[in-house]
């Protein structure tokens, strides 16, 4: 820095010297004054940026660990005893039919009986279970059985109370439905009832719906003692 200094010193004298030779004028004598002011002046220090700093390290949340999975404990029971198989096939008719005007007999077998302590998407009620029963009916003839089909069936628990089924998925694949079945026609199917766990139960075909139950004019399987 004093090097600098001591040289603009002589540059300054020099041409000091070369103004005084040639006929100094204002504007010589104010060039020189503007230099020797300038010469002075030194250039200020650079303030040097800020050191970058980088930002901390980005903390990874926990890892994710899953709820246990729930397993539902269903209460056991005591199955309920099945009666002895198989049934006996049963009889009625000639039946009269007054709607159409036309008469037939009808055959009725029992070919499985199944107790069920709760469905696929459905449990009976507390002191309940479900039955489902397989069967075969036969139009002995001479007549159509017109719109033939469930409600024909109803079971009679120890209470004195006619049921009639209930349809559920579990009997999607086999369920009776409403047809009219020709002379000798014959159809398959099953029926679910949701039934007390205990005492006596029937199964009643009564082809004569819309009047109570008489002796000769419905059918009668004894599912439970």
């Amino acid at each position: 820095m004093r090097r600098t200094i001591i040289l603009w010193g002589s540059l300054i004298v020099f041409l000091s010297g070369l103004l005084s030779a040639c006929a100094p004028s204002p504007q010589r004598v104010q060039v020189a004054i503007f230099l020797t002011q300038t010469a002075w002046t030194p250039i200020p220090t650079q303030t040097p940026y800020p050191t970058y700093t980088r930002y901390p390290t980005a903390t990874r949340y926990p890892t994710y660990t899953p709820y246990p999975t729930y397993t539902k404990v269903l209460p056991t029971s005591t199955p309920t005893p099945s009666p002895t198989l198989p049934f006996t096939p049963q009889t009625i008719g000639p039946v009269w039919d007054t709607l159409h005007n036309t008469s037939y007999s009808v055959e009725v077998s029992l070919t499985n009986v199944r107790w069920l302590e709760r469905g696929i998407h459905r449990e009976p009620k507390t002191g309940n279970t479900f039955v489902i029963v397989d069967l075969v009916v036969k139009n002995l003839g001479p007549g159509s059985i017109n719109n033939f089909g469930p409600g024909f069936f109803k079971v009679l628990d120890a209470n004195g109370v006619l049921k009639e089924d209930d349809y559920t998925s579990d009997v999607e694949d086999c369920h009776v439905d409403y047809v009219d079945l020709m002379p000798n026609g014959v159809l398959s199917g099953c029926l679910l009832f949701e039934v007390p766990q205990a005492g006596h139960l029937e199964l009643i075909f009564a082809p004569y719906q819309y009047e109570p139950l008489k002796p000769g004019r419905y059918l009668s399987f004894i599912l439970r003692p």
